[in-house]
């Protein structure tokens, strides 16, 4: 625990020293000597410096770590949602002819039981699933946006998302996945998930 812990604070304690404040400190009693001994209490301030960049660099390391554990929390949603698409994708492979695929989420009649309305059916059992699981991860995770599945999925009544506008929803529904985890990892140009 401890071992990562040093870890971290290593790779991040030159960004942490070397910032414009700690520059500006460490070459002012070199260029103003007499003025860092009478106005800054000389050494001293480097000893409040040290352990003030410490606790900085102390924090840091926790906040990224913290991050990251919070933004695997999405990587089994991510995974999953791959595995969606996938399914989708062969299903209308091995469908092609088939027009129930037309609509694929609702497409289903439970009259006609064929390959292909079991391969629907299996299609809305996870896509419903993928759905909720989303839902209650933002939910624990305190994001305000709604997964693009949930919406759909609510609405059941709806019977005209098409094969194409499902394969979008899909793409769309993964992207998002992968940004808000990249945004609560703090990646680059990041913004609250809130």
């Amino acid at each position: 625990m401890i071992r990562p812990f040093f870890k971290t604070v290593w790779r991040d304690w030159p960004a942490r020293m070397t910032g414009p404040l700690s520059l500006v400190l460490l070459f002012t009693p070199i260029i103003a000597p007499q003025f860092t001994a009478q106005h800054l209490g000389g050494n001293a301030l480097v000893w409040v410096l040290a352990f003030i960049c410490l606790v900085v660099a102390a924090y840091r390391a926790w906040l990224l770590e913290h991050r990251a554990r919070i933004a695997e929390k999405l990587d089994p949603l991510i995974e999953d949602a791959r595995l969606l698409r996938q399914l989708w994708d062969k299903i209308q492979y091995d469908h092609q002819g088939s027009k129930l695929i037309q609509f694929p989420v609702f497409g289903f009649d439970v009259k006609e039981w064929e390959e292909v309305h079991k391969q629907l059916l299996r299609l809305f059992f996870w896509t419903n699933l993928q759905a909720l699981r989303a839902q209650g991860r933002f939910k624990e995770l305190g994001i305000m946006e709604q997964p693009p599945l949930a919406a759909l999925m609510r609405d059941q009544n709806s019977r005209t998302v098409n094969a194409l506008q499902f394969t979008n929803l899909l793409e769309e529904h993964t992207a998002m996945l992968v940004n808000l985890r990249q945004r609560l990892a703090g990646g680059p140009g990041t913004r609250d998930a809130n």
